[in-house]
């Protein structure tokens, strides 16, 4: 492969990951972001975020989503780094 043809591989592979990015869709690192984990915290259980951050989870590494839910509801989502919900529970 030319030094040319490595350039452009490049540039295409930055260009997919950052339109990746901007559809929320998890790239091979596994980047589903915060912002994303609240997102869909709060379209499954309408209410005010109170807290989200990352966590060790069992030995998996997790968002954690805290919500103080409309129906009354205090409700903690956990989502893999794929963004996959892994845990919902409230209390």
């Amino acid at each position: 492969m030319t030094n040319f043809n490595k350039r452009i591989a490049v540039i295409s592979l930055a260009a997919l990951a950052a339109f990746a990015a901007t559809l929320g869709i998890a790239t091979a690192e596994g980047t589903f972001t915060q912002e994303r984990a609240v997102e869909q915290a709060l379209r499954a259980h309408p209410g005010k975020m109170t807290k989200a951050y990352r966590e060790m989870n069992r030995g998996q590494e997790v968002w954690e989503v805290k919500i103080s839910g409309e129906d009354g509801k205090e409700w903690k989502i956990y989502y893999d780094m794929e963004g996959n919900a892994i845990k919902e529970k409230s209390g």
